[in-house]
C-alpha cells in the first residue's frame, strides 16, 4: 500500500499478521493510520519505519502501542530483529488465546 487510505481499506477486509507503516505517508499519515488501527480495537503489532519522526510522534506512536519503531539509516540493520520479536510476541499470543 502507498497511502494510509490504501492501509486502512484493506485491513477491512483482511488482518495481516502484522503492519508495517511509515509515518510520511501522504494524505493521512502513519500516526493516524495507528491511531486509527486502535480505535477500532485491532490488535496486530505495527512497526513503524520513519526517518524523519519528530520525538512527538515517536511518543505518540509508543502511546498507541507501536510494537517496534526502526529509523530508516538503521532499517537494513534492524529491521530482521524487529520481525522475529514480533513473530514470537505474536507466537505467544496466540498460544494464550488457544491455552
Amino acid at each position: 500500500m502507498h497511502t494510509g487510505e490504501a492501509a486502512l481499506s484493506h485491513l477491512e477486509g483482511e488482518r495481516p499478521d502484522a503492519l508495517i507503516l511509515d509515518i510520511a505517508l501522504p494524505n493521512i499519515n502513519g500516526i493516524d493510520v495507528l491511531r486509527s488501527i486502535r480505535a477500532k480495537k485491532w490488535t496486530l503489532p505495527v512497526i513503524i519505519i520513519s526517518g524523519r519522526a519528530t520525538p512527538q510522534q515517536l511518543e505518540e506512536a509508543r502511546r498507541l502501542g507501536v510494537t517496534e519503531v526502526i529509523g530508516k539509516p538503521e532499517i537494513l540493520k534492524n529491521f530482521t530483529a524487529a520481525l522475529a520479536r514480533v513473530a514470537s510476541t505474536e507466537s505467544a499470543s496466540r498460544n494464550r488465546s488457544r491455552g
